[in-house]
């Protein structure tokens, strides 16, 4: 399993780009997913939107909360 993120900060609190992930069950196939992403913080909270496989039959929607303390 990999994930990589390439993004930029749109403004302070705003961070946008495109994202990847591959999967490999052990003896399956590789699967590539890719697309954009959207994260942004308030105070110590980063809320994420990401967004694999736009406009296909197989889109997957992934959110994430990060709390930093």
């Amino acid at each position: 399993y990999a994930w990589t993120e390439v993004g930029f900060k749109a403004a302070e609190w705003l961070r946008v780009g495109v994202v990847g992930q591959r999967t490999r069950a052990y003896g399956g196939e590789r699967e590539i997913q890719r697309g954009p992403f959207v994260q942004a913080t308030h105070g110590p909270a980063t809320f994420g939107a990401f967004w694999f496989n736009p406009g296909t039959s197989e889109q997957v929607l992934v959110l994430s909360l990060g709390v930093a303390f």
